[in-house]
Parts: structure tokens; sequence; C-alpha cells
């Protein structure tokens, strides 16, 4: 085996959870203690997770911008070298996505773009239109339930539609 492949979670969503926010801050110092300080980088607990009353996956979106685009490569490299996934397949040119998973441990997804670029604007547009809008949230979360509800619906297939539903609800709100 060439190349190491991270296994897919499985599709499962879950009321919202105080202890995310705290597992957020502990992933954030956790990131801060492996960039040099020169590297400056601001953090955003963004998705669902980031909502209180939204059914969730229990998957911790984490956005880390990046002050000075050329550090991105870096701090990619960086946090792979310390264990975090990099998902080539997730990754854009503007969003280098990872992944840290772990038996019986929380899981996150990172993002890893330019502070206050287009990806890091879009992240936190969505999430603030969230946490502005119950009844939007209340939606989304609705959304996400009847679509684990389809049967053999991959995590492709998820993942698409969720983007396609939230692409269209920002632009119904503006």
């Amino acid at each position: 085996m060439d190349k190491f492949e991270v296994k897919r979670p499985r599709l499962e969503l879950s009321y919202h959870r105080p202890e995310w926010i705290l597992e957020y801050t502990k992933l954030v110092k956790e990131i801060r203690s492996y960039i040099p300080n020169e590297i400056r980088l601001c953090f955003m607990h963004i998705g669902s997770t980031a909502v209180r009353g939204v059914t969730a996956r229990p998957i911790i979106d984490v956005c880390v911008g990046v002050i000075n685009p050329l550090d991105l490569i870096t701090v990619r490299d960086i946090l792979s070298f310390k264990g975090f996934n990099y998902n080539e397949s997730r990754s854009t040119i503007s969003d280098l996505f990872l992944e840290k998973r772990g038996m019986g441990k929380q899981r996150f997804n990172i993002h890893i773009v330019e502070f206050d670029g287009v990806k890091w604007k879009e992240m936190l547009e969505f999430t603030q239109f969230l946490k502005n809008n119950q009844l939007a949230a209340k939606e989304y979360g609705a959304f996400k339930t009847d679509l684990l509800f389809r049967k053999n619906l991959s995590y492709e297939e998820y993942e698409k539609a969720k983007k396609a539903y939230i692409k269209k609800m920002l632009s119904e709100n503006k």
C-alpha cells in the first residue's frame, strides 16, 4: 500500500454538545503549540458544531486562517508531520483540508485558508448566518437529517447535496 487513505466517517448526526466548544479550544491550543510564532494564524470554529441548537455531524470544523499566504503549505506540512491527515482529494488551492481522527476521540476537519480571503469569508458568512437565523439553522439540521434517511447515500453524495443546499440558502438570503 503506497498511499495512506483516511477511512470515511460513518454518516451520523447528533444534537448539539456543549463540549464541542471545549474540544475546539483544545485543538487550537494544540495547533498553536506546533506552529512557530513568526507564522501568524487566526482560528474560527465553523459549521454546525459551532452553532447551538443545530443538528450536526459530530465532527468539529476548524478554519485556520494564515495571515501570509506563503505560509499555507508550511502550516499544512507541520500539521501533517504532527499526525494530521492531509486529504488531497478534498483540498483546493485555496482550502487545504486535513483531518484528525482517533479511536474514541473527537474528530476534526481542519481547513487551512488565507485569513480574510474568499474561503475564510465564505465559512464565516455561513456560520454567522446559522447563528443569527435560528429558523434557517433548524431547517438546515432537518435537511441533513432527511439526507441521512435516504437509502444508499454515499459520503460524497451527502457532501455534494449539503454544499448545494448551503449555496442556495445563502444566495436566497442576500
